[in-house]
């Protein structure tokens, strides 16, 4: 007997007017290796705002509720003791591995989306060509920080811990927003130069 695939729930995130999400830990053109999971992936770190993405955040618990009851309740299987809610509190939840999240998830729900190398996201802006298509996005027109839409599928997984993923599909760029990360630029690390006391005898080369 072939074994029953678990349902999956599509969700657009940032879909509603005027609420984007922020993308943190972005990592779309080129597939990186997850160290826990030994996989090489494609992912991102969604954003909510509290405040703002209240109606995505809804969407979001409904979907986990439903897919925990039908893989669990429905069943009558014990939901596990660890089961993984892949959207976490910026206040207050944890990541995975048990390590905290990042400061920019405060006043955020985050959910990490995450998809296997052999399934690259389309990561596309909001201009489209000639066919109707939106433009691709290259890897140098997005990053951590900027603001956009994401399409994710939520499944669950009885297997190990238990719990429900979140797979990336699609990516699209909105706006650019301030880089996110320790990265500064070289006019916050330098004053402006004055060679006026430079030593003569310095040797450069």
């Amino acid at each position: 007997m072939a074994e029953e695939k678990s349902k999956r729930i599509k969700l657009v995130l940032g879909s509603a007017k005027g609420k984007l999400v922020r993308f943190s830990y972005l990592n779309v053109h080129e597939p990186r290796l997850n160290r826990e999971s030994n996989k090489t992936e494609y992912s991102v770190l969604a954003l909510l705002s509290k405040e703002n993405n209240t109606e995505d955040i809804a969407a979001l618990k409904d979907a986990i509720d439903q897919l925990k009851k039908e893989e669990w309740t429905n069943k009558k299987k014990p939901i596990p003791p660890n089961f993984w809610n892949p959207l976490r509190d910026g206040d207050k939840d944890t990541k995975q591995d048990g390590s905290p999240l990042d400061a920019s998830c405060k006043g955020h729900y985050v959910i990490n989306c995450k998809t296997d190398e052999k399934y690259p996201p389309t990561v596309v802006g909001t201009t489209k060509g000639s066919d109707g298509k939106f433009l691709p996005v290259g890897k140098s027109g997005v990053k951590s920080g900027d603001w956009g839409r994401v399409s994710v599928n939520l499944g669950a997984y009885p297997k190990g811990t238990g719990g429900v993923s979140s797979y990336l599909v699609n990516l699209q760029f909105v706006q650019a927003g301030d880089p996110l990360g320790n990265h500064s630029s070289a006019e916050d690390d330098f004053a402006d130069f004055d060679d006026d006391g430079l030593d003569d005898d310095l040797a450069f080369g």
